[in-house]
């Protein structure tokens, strides 16, 4: 176009105030500044954080490659050296380059950037004050030096860190303006806990893959205030029961996207531990579907993307997405890597799929018959007349056919009346309310469980008098829906045969 130009700077201090309302939280800030430390080639990073008397501060500590005197100010810099479609090293975990910068200001008014790379420290800093209060406003950073750093008690504490390395970086935020502030004045150090503790969940659940060694990565270690951070695997991979369905692998623009499929175990099969555990911080309901993987980085959990709604028979479904950071394009990544939707291609493969995996995951829940699909005996059924369903107790259940009969062995006429009636009672209505509003609060009461065990105990006892051994007892308890879990049947067997 031939026409005039103008150059219109932004002013600096307006738009990192407006910028530091991306929408970040602390948890996903955190996340952010740790994809830097390792993509830096980090093996130990450290998140260290104090109250200090209600001037609280954060900082992350890693102790990889370092930054030199013009990379730092490069990492600094608003948009960084590479556009968001430059080509990456497949380990990359950033994109935008501006990670760093709008993670950092959304929680404080102060970041500082120390580095050491070749025995030489460098440092530099953005201060939203600073840049607010300039009367000429320009994008400049402070570049301080060591003996200006060390004026701050704060610095001059972390500073030594770095004497143990060879190289590494430190990342630092004061002034937190954008913790939470509810509650009372007195619980805001207690509030600020909390928040550090649940952070540190969301770090082991994002990162949990780089915990563990995998082919052609070595594992690394995080902390929070030097106690290492353990991974929250969301696919129960420790867990016997956990069914793993076959990998499927879609190409686009000659790169591979690779689904994984796992139906979790229904919580008579697992301890209650592992069943909490795998469930989440907001349970079963709420966590199933996608989870997709950004070079093993975790940006997107529990979400069907809109193709199906969350619902109780699918709880136990969740389905593991690779994808490789030079299809960022495609997935419309977001800044913060919290959010992304499939390219079309994906998505149509994906609504294909879902039925059949529908189907595995129903099975804990929906039985035909008096039989499971995996030949287990369940004490209720799931019954079809008319398109609509029932569920009633089973007759054929060992524990149900020992309530309704006699000494001599024989069906009584009235105990399997009553047991018809109990059946029948069956409050639907109640029970699909109450497991769409939290399926958590839906549980086997102590008593229930007490009298489970009792009734197990006695089944165990009565196969042994007739020479069954405990293999075959076990193989025999598989068989039946029993509501107490594999660890603890085992701890009754080993009572009966090891006293």
């Amino acid at each position: 176009m031939d026409c005039d130009s103008v150059e219109l700077l932004p002013n600096p201090g307006i738009l990192i105030q407006s910028m530091r309302h991306i929408g970040y939280t602390l948890e996903t800030a955190l996340a952010d500044i740790i994809d830097n430390s390792i993509a830096a080639n980090a093996s130990r990073i450290s998140v260290q954080y104090r109250w200090n008397n209600a001037d609280p501060w954060i900082a992350i500590i890693d102790d990889g490659c370092g930054m030199s005197s013009d990379e730092i100010k490069e990492s600094m810099r608003f948009g960084g050296a590479f556009s968001p479609t430059h080509s990456r090293s497949a380990s990359d975990l950033g994109r935008f380059g501006l990670g760093l910068k709008t993670a950092s200001l959304s929680q404080c008014r102060r970041l500082t950037v120390i580095s050491k790379q070749n025995n030489a420290i460098c440092s530099c800093v953005w201060d939203v004050d600073a840049l607010s209060k300039s009367p000429f406003p320009k994008w400049n950073a402070l570049l301080p030096t060591i003996t200006v750093l060390k004026e701050d008690p704060v610095i001059k504490k972390l500073l030594p860190r770095l004497d143990s390395i060879s190289s590494g970086t430190i990342v630092i935020w004061q002034k937190l303006d954008n913790l939470s502030e509810t509650g009372k004045k007195e619980s805001a150090e207690h509030n600020f806990a909390e928040t550090m503790n649940h952070a540190s969940k969301h770090v082991g659940l994002v990162f949990h893959r780089f915990f563990v060694m995998e082919k052609g990565y070595n594992a690394i270690k995080i902390d929070f205030n030097d106690t290492v951070i353990e991974g929250i695997n969301p696919f129960g991979m420790a867990i016997p029961s956990r069914q793993e369905l076959p990998a499927e692998t879609i190409t686009l623009e000659g790169q591979d996207i690779i689904i994984q499929p796992f139906v979790l175990p229904h919580s008579s099969k697992v301890s209650k531990p592992d069943y909490e555990k795998y469930g989440g911080e907001d349970g079963y309901l709420h966590n199933q579907g996608f989870y997709v993987y950004r070079n093993r980085r975790l940006i997107i959990k529990g979400t069907w993307f809109r193709i199906i709604p969350k619902t109780e028979l699918h709880k136990l479904i969740r389905i593991r997405i690779d994808i490789p950071n030079s299809l960022d394009h495609l997935w419309q990544l977001d800044v913060k890597k919290s959010n992304a939707y499939p390219p079309l291609p994906v998505l149509t493969r994906l609504k294909e799929l879902l039925p059949s995996l529908s189907e595995r995951g129903k099975r804990p829940y929906t039985r035909r018959g008096n039989r499971a699909i995996s030949d287990v005996v369940y004490i209720w059924r799931r019954e079809f007349s008319n398109n609509k369903v029932s569920y009633v107790i089973n007759e054929e259940h060992p524990f149900v056919k020992n309530l309704i009969t006699d000494e001599n062995g024989m069906i009584d006429p009235q105990k399997l009346s009553y047991l018809r009636i109990i059946s029948g009672a069956f409050p639907t209505e109640s029970f699909h309310v109450d497991v769409n509003n939290d399926t958590r609060t839906v549980i086997v009461s102590a008593a229930q469980q007490d009298e489970m065990e009792k009734a197990v105990r006695k089944l165990i006892t009565l196969y042994r008098s007739i020479g069954m051994d405990r293999d075959a007892i076990r193989n025999s308890l598989s068989r039946n829906e029993l509501l107490i879990s594999n660890e603890r049947q085992e701890e009754l067997l080993e009572e009966e045969f090891n006293g």
